[in-house]
């Protein structure tokens, strides 16, 4: 089994509060040529939301149910929450 080894973290870096279908996950610094591709992500929301994972698959969370995947889960490029007014944090590893 292969394991890659990361180069950075991302995360907030505060309580934030969705606006909703707007990205979370912040463009690459503009010398790069591609994306962000993160093979770990955490967020915890305090408030019921659905999430946008990478333009297309939703997920429903409970408040304060979060959400994680890790290095053997599909890489994410794209996080939105579908709600407005929705409390969350996040921190990435790429």
């Amino acid at each position: 089994m292969n394991y890659r080894k990361g180069i950075g973290y991302l995360s907030s870096d505060k309580l934030c509060v969705s606006v909703a279908n707007q990205e979370i996950i912040p463009p690459p610094p503009s010398h790069w040529t591609i994306p962000y591709e993160l093979y770990k992500f955490s967020l915890m929301n305090y408030d019921d939301c659905t999430l946008v994972i990478n333009d297309r698959t939703e997920i429903f969370l409970k408040a304060n149910q979060g959400f994680c995947t890790d290095i053997v889960d599909a890489p994410i490029y794209s996080v939105k929450i579908k709600e407005d007014g929705v409390q969350y944090n996040w921190i990435g590893a790429y």
